[in-house]
This record gives C-alpha cells, sequence and structure tokens, in this order.
C-alpha cells in the first residue's frame, strides 16, 4: 500500500516538474532578444611584446535572416572621433582603469545635403549575413588589459521620425558594444 501511494506520488510529482520546467525554457528565450546587428572584436592572438603593433579589428555583422540596414561607411580609425558614426575602441588596465590614447576629433560640420545625398555618401549597405568594420594596430606598454569596442550613430539618429521612415532600408542608429578581449602585453 505505501509502495503504491509512493509510486503515485511520484508520477505526480515529475511530469508537473517537467511541465514547469518547459514553461520557463520559452520565457528564458523571449527575455534574451538578439539584435540583428552586432559588433564583433577580433584579434589574432592575446599575448604580444612591447613595442610590437597590437592588431585589432572591429566590425558589425547584420545576423539576421532577412533584415537590411545601413551603416556608417566612414569608419576611420578607433580613434578618431566622427561627426556621422565611429567605433571607439575602450582599453582598460588591470585596475579597470581607462588607458589613454590620443583621441583626434574631426572639426567639419555635418552638411546641409538631402538626406538621399548624405546616404550615398557617407553609409553602405549591410546584407544579411555581411559584415563590414575597420583594421588598426596600434602599441601598449606590457601589463594586462581588456578591449571593448562601441559603435554609435550620430547623423542619423537626428534626423526626424518622417525621414527616417521614408528610407528604403533604414540607418541602424541604436549603439552596440561588442565582446570584451582580454590581452597581455610583456617585456
Amino acid at each position: 500500500m505505501i509502495l503504491i501511494f509512493i509510486l503515485l506520488l511520484a508520477v505526480e510529482f515529475f511530469p508537473g516538474s517537467v511541465t514547469a520546467q518547459k514553461s520557463r525554457t520559452p520565457e528564458e528565450k523571449k527575455s534574451t532578444v538578439q539584435k540583428p546587428i552586432r559588433l564583433i572584436l577580433q584579434i589574432p592572438r592575446k599575448s604580444w611584446r612591447a613595442g610590437e603593433p597590437i592588431e585589432v579589428m572591429a566590425y558589425l555583422e547584420n545576423v539576421s535572416q532577412d533584415k537590411f540596414f545601413k551603416v556608417g561607411r566612414k569608419l576611420d580609425s578607433f580613434f578618431v572621433v566622427n561627426n556621422y558614426h565611429d567605433i571607439q575602441l575602450s582599453i582598460k588596465d588591470s585596475r579597470n582603469r581607462e588607458v589613454p590614447m590620443f583621441r583626434m576629433g574631426q572639426s567639419r560640420s555635418l552638411p546641409l545635403d538631402p538626406i538621399k545625398q548624405r546616404l550615398v555618401d557617407n553609409y553602405i549597405n549591410l546584407d544579411p549575413g555581411n559584415i563590414y568594420g575597420l583594421r588598426e594596430s596600434f602599441e601598449l606598454p606590457p601589463g594586462r588589459y581588456r578591449l571593448t569596442a562601441n559603435y554609435r550613430e550620430l547623423d542619423a539618429s537626428h534626423w526626424t521620425e518622417e525621414e527616417r521612415i521614408a528610407l528604403p532600408i533604414p540607418v541602424w542608429t541604436k549603439p552596440l558594444v561588442s565582446n570584451t578581449i582580454t590581452i597581455t602585453v610583456t617585456r
């Protein structure tokens, strides 16, 4: 009698817990919405010697299956602040302090060209599965560093909602943060 009671209790308990686990799984998936564009930071290796140029590549990737976007064409340097759009590199040392790097600002004013002309001059189509970015080298003194890139769109984010809606292919205007890479520079 006790064995039957334990068996019935087990049958009731386990299917209920399986159902509860299955019902939580889709909720967890809903909470992690993937953006159709992501920013990836890559390096060929994680250890460098002092005085050796550290090669870093950052690129935007369209990971969607069917969404098309325009992204910034003029990605000059990690250390140039651009009036249109840019990818900036954040370098933090082992004490979580920002490493001072020479950053140059461009002092040109935004043109008054119609948006169609600005799209042609300053943007590139990023079709599904494609990437676009920049590669740059720089040196750091010995130490351990964390590198993270940030993409930001400045020009198109100031356009009116009507101007953005009228575009045949939307411009990606949301900021993006890349993965973080830890490197070591030895003597």
